[in-house]
């Protein structure tokens, strides 16, 4: 009777291929028996199975591509190398998990995650980063049986990997020569750190076919332009590379710019922006959400690049915008750049009009003198993105509050280079060992609870319509008084991702400062610190914030249950929440889900 044992080992491979069998299968199955042992499976069979693990690998390679890596690629050392790292990563995380990391344990730690950040191949970089995020999310942090902890220190070392990946990245662009440091692949890298998949390649071609258009509206206005009559190894070396000065004298530049700016701020325009971010971006995740808030600063990044691809040069620098209270990025022309005198310099701003969440709007330019001096004034494409992310205000927009905190990271990381990537990640002498906090009769709400207070709008005519807005959030900490100036100094420290809730009332007053004030995470990873007579219950209500796992170890649909370090502190809170609720329900206080 025959086997699959019997079975040819091409067969086999086949077999093993398909994408149901998983990688740990593949290597299980090998080790079932002598007959299987045997078999050499093909490096073409383990490419197959590394594109079906990492996505972001597959999305980011193409064909073409992986050919090109294939030939230089051991498939099977790098999925067993992916999978190595991985499992060091998960022992590092049980440790984190119940507080046992060590000094030493953290330095190993900083050391893998560099390892792997600053690998030579970057599918080693990928494949571990898609892992770690498959890991995460099979575990739905609503049901009762996650652990939040867990899935928050998972998201640590997530981010960890990020940055040092970002961090290697920008050191590798601003140490490469001054004409190659295209402003396209700074763009490219900061996209990345969203979305790994996102490849230069495709940046380029983007920009590519911008300029292909933009040429023939010109070709349609003046078709005598000399540009018409450039070598293809002069719009490479364009493409490629930075330029110092001008091709063209003033007038031909000006009709190139006339149309670009036309181009930049038309509805055409707009079609190549949607064209460009779902190629960016198909599945309009984040890099599409930024991209598109951007939108103003965006046009002005894209005429800069496109220019250079057409030899012009312009200087892109942070200014105040005409006749607007805000700033802006503007693009800065001069017929000449080895003119000390900078004469005939010229300046204009795109700004938005009428701007919505859905729609691209035309845009009117403003057109002024620049106060352009010399070159020491100018700003390298590093300043350029971070002053764009500092300058936008995440709490009006209401879909780029959530990736506050992380574009504040990246502000850091372009502008400083090295930073304390793992500030976050607490060893166990860190903790300091206190007396725990033992509640008294003053003490009405136990840590975990989910609670609401009034938001302090500053539009008073909501308050007229008899409106009234509330912030909610869990409570993770109490103090028998006010100690405003502690918790301010301590930020960092509990709860290092977050900023301060805006609007909310400050405790006056001698009945105010002496009364319990408790700490709270609320959403949209805010956090606040609130007196007791502000807050009330509420029951049912899930709090979306990225410091949660730091605190509570599960949710049980009324309340965070607290983890190991904070039940510490806090050693009778747990203890306490049932008979606050059911002293509550009682005196019909009403919850939130109601």
């Amino acid at each position: 009777m025959a086997t699959i044992t019997s079975l040819p080992a091409e067969v086999i491979e086949i077999i093993l291929g398909d994408e149901n069998v998983s990688i740990e299968d593949v290597l299980s199955f090998s080790s079932t028996c002598k007959r299987f042992q045997e078999i050499r499976l093909t490096n073409k069979f383990w490419a197959t199975k590394f594109y079906q693990r990492c996505s972001s690998a597959r999305k980011k390679y193409n064909t073409e591509k992986q050919k090109k890596i294939f030939d230089h690629s051991n498939f099977e050392q790098q999925i067993k190398e992916g999978l190595k790292y991985v499992k060091k990563i998960q022992y590092y995380v049980s440790l984190m998990t119940e507080n046992d990391l060590c000094h030493d344990d953290k330095e190993e730690l900083e050391y893998l995650l560099r390892s792997i950040a600053e690998n030579s191949k970057s599918q080693i970089y990928l494949f571990v980063a898609d892992e770690l995020n498959r890991i995460v999310s099979t575990q739905s942090s609503r049901e009762p049986s996650c652990n939040l902890t867990s899935a928050y220190n998972f998201g640590i070392i997530i981010q960890c990997l990020k940055q040092y990946r970002l961090m290697f990245k920008q050191n590798k662009f601003i140490n490469m020569p001054e004409k190659k440091q295209l402003l396209e692949r700074l763009l490219t890298i900061v996209a990345q750190y969203f979305d790994p998949h996102i490849s230069f390649s495709v940046m380029k071609t983007c920009f590519d076919n911008i300029t292909e258009e933009v040429l023939s509206h010109l070709k349609t206005k003046y078709p005598g332009h000399s540009i018409f009559s450039t070598s293809p190894d002069q719009f490479s070396d364009w493409r490629n590379n930075n330029i110092k000065d001008n091709f063209w004298d003033e007038t031909e530049a000006k009709e190139i710019m006339c149309i670009l700016q036309k181009f930049v701020t038309s509805e055409f325009y707009n079609y190549k922006l949607k064209q460009l971010l779902i190629t960016l971006d198909p599945h309009k995740n984040r890099v599409h959400s930024l991209l598109l808030y951007f939108d103003e600063s965006l046009r002005s990044l894209i005429y800069h690049t496109v220019a250079r691809r057409l030899g012009i040069r312009c200087v892109l620098k942070p200014d105040e915008i005409p006749d607007e209270d805000r700033e802006g990025i503007a693009i800065i022309w001069q017929p000449k750049y080895d003119n000390t005198e900078h004469l005939n310099i010229a300046n204009y701003f795109m700004i938005v009009q009428n701007y919505t969440n859905e729609a691209y709007t035309i845009f009117k330019i403003v057109r002024g003198r620049c106060n352009y001096l010399s070159r020491k004034a100018l700003f390298s494409y590093v300043q350029i993105i971070a002053f764009i992310i500092h300058n936008y205000d995440f709490d009006n927009i209401y879909r780029l509050e959530e990736y506050e905190w992380e574009l504040n990271i990246i502000i850091k990381i372009i502008q400083n280079g090295d930073i304390n990537i793992t500030k976050p990640i607490k060893v166990k002498s860190d903790i300091v060992r206190t007396k725990p906090k033992i509640r008294n009769e003053k003490i009405k709400f136990a840590i975990g609870m989910i609670v609401k207070y009034l938001f302090k709008n500053v539009l008073s005519h909501i308050e007229d319509c008899g409106l009234q807005v509330y912030h909610f959030g869990v409570i993770i900490g109490w103090h028998f008084k006010c100690e405003a100036a502690f918790i301010k100094e301590s930020l960092s420290s509990i709860a290092p991702h977050l900023t301060e809730c805006e609007n909310q009332k400050i405790c006056s007053g001698q009945c105010g400062k002496f009364q319990p004030h408790y700490i709270i995470l609320t959403r949209k990873n805010k956090i606040s610190y609130v007196q007791q007579d502000e807050l009330s219950i509420c029951q049912s209500e899930w709090i979306n914030n990225v410091e949660i796992g730091r605190y509570f170890s599960t949710f049980n649909g009324t309340h965070y249950v607290p983890n190991k370090g904070l039940a510490e502190e806090y050693p009778n809170d747990i203890g306490a929440i049932p008979k606050i609720l059911f002293n509550s329900n009682s005196l019909n206080i009403q919850c939130c889900g109601e």
